[in-house]
């Protein structure tokens, strides 16, 4: 057991061990977070609460964790989750939709672009942690976001390649419940797209 714990503790790129306090505020988090996924993927409008809580616990956690544009990200989640709170029954009234794919290539361009900026920006100014890896998932989400607010089904295939990548961010960082989060959600996102692609 000893052994384990050793393990477990030993330091990673000069990060702290996670502390109990930590530990419960990411668990909480992480069913938070589940909860917002599996209610939105049915439509179900406490979604946003949840996600308002979970991102909100969240942004404590990766800047403790040197994981900055995680951090801006769930900063953004806090304030599109007020605004889907506001807006989705009229988003969902309006039915779920598609996008064609030149809205896919411009949204993939102008994301790629962005994250090669962002990725530079924080490699020169920041002692953040992958970088690339970092600005990748977190511009995308963003993309993702809205996408979902405006109930289009395709968000789902965006979420899938997230979610999978998050994996290895947040496992990099010791954040293992969290990793664990972005398996569940690769998952979800899976069902999300069945589910809202027969509504749509």
């Amino acid at each position: 057991m000893s052994d384990t714990n050793n393990i477990l503790d030993a330091p990673v790129a000069g990060l702290k061990p996670s502390s109990w306090p930590d530990f419960v505020l990411e668990a909480i988090a992480v069913v938070l977070g589940a909860t917002y996924t599996v209610l939105i993927t049915y439509g179900i409008i406490w979604c946003w609460p949840a996600a308002i809580l979970s991102s909100g616990i969240f942004i404590y956690l990766c800047y403790t964790k040197r994981i900055y544009a995680e951090t801006a990200l769930h900063l953004f989640y806090v304030a599109i989750a007020v605004y889907g709170w506001l807006t989705w029954g009229a988003a969902i009234d309006g039915g779920y939709k598609t996008w064609p794919w030149q809205n896919h290539t411009i949204a993939i361009g102008v994301g790629l672009v962005s994250c090669l900026v962002l990725a530079w920006l924080l490699r020169k100014y920041t002692n953040a942690f992958w970088p690339g890896v970092d600005t990748f998932t977190t511009v995308f989400s963003i993309i993702a976001t809205f996408m979902m607010v405006w109930a289009i089904t395709d968000n789902w295939y965006y979420w899938i390649v997230i979610d999978t990548v998050s994996i290895f961010l947040y496992a990099g960082r010791r954040m293992y419940l969290t990793a664990m989060l972005f398996l569940v959600y690769t998952i979800l996102s899976i069902n999300g797209a069945l589910e809202w692609s027969q509504a749509a």
